[in-house]
């Protein structure tokens, strides 16, 4: 009786120890997979905070590169002047640190128009499908100037394209 009470007890240890061998691997892998996940929060964290530093200093960098002056050739009003012949009003180029200056009044009976544009708004190009053969007679005939003055105040607007600045950009 004594030998099945030992090997009853016995089996009764082995189990034991298989029960606290097989806690100990489960608590390891929870252990390594709690270390895995800390790594992996630890390691994206960083690149987070890498992505942004480059991404401030590409920010920083591309607003810094910009024109001296405010403004090109033709430009020293903050826009460009037709005349007759829808020939440009040529105007000096303006130093770096000068303020855009007011153009030159037209002489009596020649009507200066000035068109303030935002080459993404709908409503300048309504005006301007509505007004520009008008415009244009009356430019051609000598009776106007019309000075165009790009504007981008709808960048924000062009759905991250920038458009209604390059547009201004391109137009000067």
């Amino acid at each position: 009786m004594s030998d099945n009470n030992s090997s009853h007890a016995q089996a009764s240890t082995n189990e034991k120890r298989a029960e606290a061998r097989e806690k100990a691997r489960a608590l390891r892998a929870q252990h390594q997979k709690k270390e895995r996940l800390t790594r992996l929060a630890l390691q994206g964290g960083i690149a987070l905070v890498a992505v942004g530093i480059i991404a401030a200093i590409a920010v920083v960098l591309v607003d810094s590169v910009g024109p001296d002056g405010p403004g090109p050739r033709n430009m020293a009003s903050d826009g460009i002047r037709i005349g007759a012949g829808f020939a440009a009003v040529s105007t000096p180029a303006l130093p770096a640190d000068a303020r855009p200056i007011t153009s030159e009044p037209n002489p009596a009976g020649v009507v200066d128009i000035l068109i303030v544009v935002d080459y993404l708004c709908p409503i300048c190009r309504e005006f301007e499908q509505t007004n520009a053969e008008f415009i244009s007679t009356l430019v051609e005939s000598g009776a106007a100037t019309v000075e165009y003055r790009p504007v981008a105040t709808l960048t924000s607007q062009s759905v991250g394209t920038r458009y209604s600045l390059r547009a201004a950009n391109a137009a000067a």
